[in-house]
């Protein structure tokens, strides 16, 4: 019957989209950016809740594959069932992406921080003062590429200084 086909296309309709959601999670999953955010350390961050948040997204359980019957009442059930479920994966999928984001922030933070502190109490310590001005600059560019170069130019500076004043 016409009412029954309509019902396996709505049915295979929403398990595709189910298995495309499934898909795109687990690629999300496996992504560098989501494994180096798992692979972070909690003193490599300025807020540790944000690696909990992440744990958490990152082990939801994706839902099991949803079967297509025949019959139009269990067909219709089974679409509906494949939409909540690719819903669900969908907002699990955003959330994740989200934590990732927010580790990589709060590393930033930390980054910052950890490099603000050595700006602080380098002052009057450092051969080049250049150095220091570097680092100024780096950290209000929030560049962590920069910050680690700077940080390096400023302890070099640091032992350069010492070395000269011993």
């Amino acid at each position: 019957s016409h009412r029954v086909s309509m019902a396996r296309q709505a049915c295979q309709s929403a398990v595709t989209d189910l298995n495309k959601a499934v898909k795109s999670y687990e690629a999300l999953l496996g992504a560098d950016a989501t494994t180096a955010a798992l692979k972070t350390d909690a003193t490599s961050v300025k807020d540790a809740k944000t690696l909990d948040a992440l744990k958490q997204a990152a082990g939801v359980e994706t839902p099991g594959m949803v079967k297509c019957d025949a019959s139009d009442k269990t067909g219709l059930d089974a679409a509906a069932e494949a939409d909540k479920a690719a819903k669900g994966v969908k907002a699990d999928a955003k959330a994740l992406e989200s934590a990732v984001k927010a580790v990589e922030s709060s590393k930033l933070d930390k980054t910052v921080a950890d490099a603000d502190g050595l700006y602080k109490a380098t002052e009057g310590n450092v051969q080049d003062e250049k150095t220091r001005e570097a680092l100024k600059q780096a950290i209000a560019k929030r560049d962590a590429g920069a910050i680690a170069k700077a940080v390096k130019s400023v302890n070099d500076s640091k032992a350069a200084k010492e070395k000269a004043d011993a």
